[in-house]
């Protein structure tokens, strides 16, 4: 979200000293740990867009991951080099849709990503709550995966339905998205 906040400000200046509207749709992760809330780097995001008059879309998942839906993972869990993601995979498909929509679902090589972050003391209480109920071997194996995941959107494109889409977007973030840019054309 830093790198992004930046290219909507240079967006915005070099169509303002253009004299040009601005041509944008901006869509951030919220990073959000839990429901309604929105990470700070997002809520910047936001106010840059609404100051620049830039539309934007701030995603209720935590990331553009967690829209993936259940068929992309299982297809890519599947595939002979992702075999030993499978109980990763079964687990996370496990999860209640509000525990999936907030998963820390990037950096299983970092320290301290999916449940294991989630578990610390130092965790926001909202979070643990929201993943209290996850079962002591499912914990052991939700460690988030790899940085480039958004990849299986590109990889298996066209693998998810609509259908699929809507199910794991039970808030209408990609239909309203969709709809964002039709306007704005």
């Amino acid at each position: 979200p830093g790198d992004l906040k930046r290219e909507v400000e240079r967006v915005i200046k070099d169509a303002n000293d253009a004299g040009v509207p601005v041509r944008a749709v901006v869509v951030s992760d919220s990073d959000s740990r839990w429901p309604g809330e929105i990470g700070a780097k997002a809520a910047e995001i936001e106010k840059t867009c609404l100051d620049g008059k830039v539309p934007c879309m701030i995603l209720s998942c935590r990331s553009a991951e967690n829209y993936l839906p259940d068929d992309t993972f299982q297809q890519w869990a599947n595939e002979p080099d992702n075999v030993n993601a499978a109980p990763q995979v079964e687990a996370l498909l496990r999860l209640t849709p509000e525990q999936r929509d907030h998963f820390p679902m990037k950096g299983k090589k970092a320290t301290g990503k999916g449940i294991p972050a989630v578990e610390k003391s130092d965790a926001p209480s909202r979070q643990r709550e929201l993943f209290a109920a996850v079962p002591p071997e499912d914990r052991k194996v939700l460690v988030g995966f790899h940085d480039h995941i958004i990849s299986l959107f590109r990889r298996h494109l066209a693998a998810p339905s609509i259908a699929a889409l809507d199910t794991r977007d039970r808030r209408g973030d990609l239909r309203r998205l969709v709809s964002i840019v039709e306007t704005e054309l």
